[in-house]
């Protein structure tokens, strides 16, 4: 699901407005647009689409969505009329999820190692392969900046791709729970989610004293890594070390966050 704010973008001279709306996508390809018509409220509407497969995600750039899906389905909608392109990139394994990172550069990952990354706008797809890891699940993407993309997926995978002048560079993290000084507990449970958290902290109480109280005028940035069995798991991107996990553990069978 997307729900996003009012817009607007102009091609050929021509300014289009695009409403607030909340787009949702499923099985047997549907695409379902909630948004408020002239005299109406919320009126929910079937986008058409003849591409019949179970859709996963969606993301937006300024002028289009963007929708991935079982079968190697990538679609491209128009916002302002929904006019849909399926997008060729000669794969059939499932895609499960897709994050731009501007109206340039996306990422698309899904079964088996299929990381796919365009830097032209979705004209092109680049697949980038992680060594040892073709029989690798990614549930979660995440292209968090120009040169940074995290990806999560099943039995605890988390990699991190950074790009410089060379092109990418695929580095596979480890989580882990420190029992105590000398004894390490590996997460390997599926991970189903991951978000960007960049806010103001203020802590005090001793249970929250793991994340560093500096105040109220210090920003940390956080990646928060949801697991299929309830457990939370918090990476300090402030941290000295670069990667410092900090392992929470609730009551919920919940796998996605938001």
């Amino acid at each position: 699901v997307l729900k996003h704010g009012s817009q607007t973008y102009s091609i050929n001279s021509i300014t289009y407005s695009i409403p607030e709306r909340t787009i949702a996508v499923g099985e047997f390809g549907v695409i379902l647009n909630t948004q408020q018509f002239t005299g109406l409220t919320g009126t929910s509407n079937i986008i058409p689409n003849k591409y019949k497969v179970n859709l996963r995600a969606i993301t937006q750039t300024e002028m289009y969505y963007w929708i991935c899906g079982d079968d190697g389905t990538l679609l491209k909608v128009r916002k302002h009329d929904f006019l849909l392109e399926k997008i060729n990139i000669n794969i059939i394994k499932n895609l499960k999820s897709i994050s731009f990172y501007n109206n340039l550069k996306g990422v698309v990952v899904g079964d088996l190692n299929t990381i796919l990354i365009t830097n032209d706008g979705g004209l092109n797809w680049d697949s980038i392969i992680v060594d040892d890891f073709e029989s690798y699940y990614y549930n979660k993407v995440l292209f968090q900046s120009q040169d940074k993309i995290y990806i999560v997926g099943n039995t605890g995978v988390f990699i991190e791709l950074e790009e410089d002048i060379s092109g990418w560079t695929a580095y596979k993290r480890r989580i882990s729970k420190f029992i105590d000084d000398y004894e390490e507990y590996l997460l390997v449970d599926n991970i189903n989610d991951i978000i960007y958290s960049n806010v103001y902290w203020n802590l005090s109480s001793s249970s929250e004293q793991q994340f560093r109280d500096f105040g109220e005028t210090t920003i940390k940035e956080f990646l928060l890594l949801v697991t299929n069995d309830g457990k939370i798991i918090a990476n300090d991107l402030n941290s000295v070390t670069n990667f410092d996990f900090i392992y929470l553990e609730f009551n919920s069978i919940y796998g996605d966050i938001t």
